[in-house]
């Protein structure tokens, strides 16, 4: 496997930091974004020093908002200026980890005219059971 550096956004959080130690112990080069580590993903501050020589940015971050137009706005910012920053500096593929049903959501693209390509995933707790043979 060729080795990458790769931008995790959100690293210091709970998927963030897991996904940090899958990359390093894959031997990629991993460049961590938060904002308690000086890059602020809401203003921009520090995003582009950032991401100088990112070849792919996985977006694990988080928000805990008290209503669904705080969250909206939050995610809207963060995301135009990561995928904004990433065009500046080159970045060839952006990924990100969310929640399930993120698929059906209005989304942005580096375009602005739509979703860009995707794949939806999540856990399979059934051991590829049908329903009816999992009680």
């Amino acid at each position: 496997m060729r080795r990458m550096r790769i931008a995790v956004a959100g690293a210091t959080g709970s998927i963030g930091s897991l996904t940090v130690t899958a990359l390093e112990r894959a031997g990629h080069d991993v460049v961590r974004i938060s904002r308690s580590l000086g890059v602020d993903l809401r203003t921009g501050d520090g995003l582009d020093a950032a991401l100088t020589g990112v070849e792919a940015v996985i977006d694990a971050t988080s928000h805990e908002a008290a209503d669904r137009d705080e969250t909206v706005a939050f995610f809207g910012t963060t995301t135009r200026n990561l995928l904004t920053a990433e065009e500046q500096a080159g970045v060839c593929h952006h990924v990100l980890l969310s929640i399930v049903g993120v698929d059906r959501a209005t989304t942005l693209s580096r375009t602005g005219d739509g979703p860009g390509p995707g794949r939806s995933t999540t856990q399979d707790h059934t051991n590829g059971k049908p329903p009816h043979e999992r009680i």
